[in-house]
């Protein structure tokens, strides 16, 4: 597992404006003492001060793009320095966007929880051929098969002759689990 970045709030307070209403971040002017030069100083406060902050990060793998912050040369996911600068703590699990937008980094779009939550809110993946979430379609049993996972435990909900039996069994076992209504869209 990938060690955690931790940023203060301190440095976060000291470097960048956050509005918990709209979600935004703007570079504030930064003290002549952070810098090796006046050159430097007067270029950086000239480019980025009082400038929206952050930079679009789609990766790979992602069914989401995020907005990353560069802080003192360690990149930052913006909802977590979000996170920091409202509650003044780093989240104790992954922080949950609500609506499934990683670029809307509203306060309150932003949750504390942990992955088996923030997996029951995420969307249908990409590669999906079925049209529905945990259903995909078995050649050698010549039946849809239905699945679902929760905390770490991957259940098989059967074997259906149709997918509309199938995408039910998912559906019932999503609202068993307390899955989010926007689950797979």
């Amino acid at each position: 597992m990938r060690k955690r970045r931790v940023i203060e709030k301190s440095v976060a307070h000291s470097l960048l404006n956050y509005d918990a209403e709209t979600g935004s971040f703007v570079w504030k002017e930064r003290p002549r003492s952070m810098f090796s030069g006046d050159r430097r100083f007067e270029s950086w406060n000239r480019k980025y001060a009082n400038k929206p902050a952050g930079n679009i990060f789609s990766p790979k793998r992602a069914r989401t793009s995020y907005l990353v912050i560069p802080v003192l040369g360690i990149t930052y996911r913006a909802h977590v320095i979000a996170w920091v600068l409202h509650y003044g703590v780093m989240p104790k699990g992954v922080i949950d966007h609500i609506n499934g937008d990683g670029l809307d980094n509203r306060i309150s779009n932003l949750r504390d929880c942990d992955l088996s939550t923030n997996a029951s809110n995420a969307r249908m993946y990409r590669n999906n051929k079925s049209g529905v979430c945990g259903v995909h379609w078995r050649d050698y049993r010549n039946k849809w098969v239905s699945i679902i996972q929760k905390d770490g435990a991957r259940q098989c909900l059967g074997s259906f002759d149709t997918l509309l039996d199938a995408a039910c069994a998912r559906k019932s076992a999503e609202n068993a689990l307390g899955f989010s209504s926007r689950h797979g869209k």
